[in-house]
């Protein structure tokens, strides 16, 4: 239940999979996001701008921590992904990417945090 997604060169969000809409909560599909830019889905857009500062120098991302903010406000913790498709002249004319869910088990590591704080 991963989002996957493809960006045009400008990071203009094209398509997001079912799974992916729904995890941001819009479930009226790609209509109800409009033709948003990448950065606007992130919780914090500088992080939006450094990630694809990577992308122009290295072409790729791996598993790189950041957080969304769904349709209702709320924040998801992902594990980001991309890949940059490269005319011949070297711009970039496409981004695609898939982020994994990683809310619960950050949610689970901070109660086990706490927990041993307390048994200490």
């Amino acid at each position: 239940m991963d989002l996957i997604f493809v960006a045009d060169g400008n990071g203009v969000l094209m398509d997001i999979n079912p799974a992916g809409l729904a995890l941001m909560g819009y479930d009226g599909g790609m209509d109800t996001i409009g033709r948003e830019p990448m950065n606007a889905l992130l919780e914090d857009a500088a992080e939006g701008d450094r990630i694809l500062a990577l992308m122009a120098s290295q072409g790729f991302v791996k598993d790189h921590e950041c957080a969304l903010r769904t349709a209702d406000g709320a924040q998801v913790e992902i594990l980001l992904s991309m890949t940059a498709r490269r005319h011949p002249d070297g711009r970039i004319v496409e981004y695609e990417g898939i982020a994994k869910d990683i809310t619960h088990r950050k949610q689970m590591l901070q109660q086990l945090l706490r927990a041993d704080r307390l048994a200490s």
